[in-house]
C-alpha cells in the first residue's frame, strides 16, 4: 500500500505535532508545553445503495472533526498530542 500524495495536493500533510505548533506560531503563544485539543462533531446519516432507485437505508452515524486548538499543559507526559512551543524573538526593526 503506498502511501504517496496525490499530485493535486497544494501542501504536504501535517502530523498533529506540527499543526499544534503552527498554532502556537500564529497565536504567539508564549513558550511551555501545550496539549493540542481536536473538537469531535457527531451527526446521523443514511447508508444505501444509491445506484438503486427504492434501495433500502439503514441508520448510521458520521464524525468529523469540527476544530482543532490547544491549551496549556502542565503535566510531565510527553504524549502524542503535547507539544513544547518555544516562542520565537521577533526580529527589530532595523532603521
Amino acid at each position: 500500500m503506498s502511501s504517496s500524495l496525490p499530485s493535486n495536493m497544494a501542501t504536504s500533510i501535517y502530523s498533529i505535532k506540527e499543526l499544534g505548533s503552527l498554532i502556537a506560531e500564529s497565536n504567539d503563544l508564549d513558550s511551555g508545553k501545550y496539549e493540542v485539543v481536536i473538537e469531535f462533531k457527531l451527526g446521523s446519516i443514511q447508508l444505501g445503495d444509491e445506484k438503486q432507485i427504492d434501495a433500502a437505508t439503514v441508520p448510521a452515524m458520521a464524525v468529523g472533526i469540527g476544530g482543532v486548538g490547544l491549551r496549556p499543559f502542565s503535566g510531565n507526559d510527553d504524549g502524542a498530542f503535547i507539544i513544547d512551543h518555544v516562542k520565537k524573538a521577533k526580529a527589530k526593526n532595523p532603521k
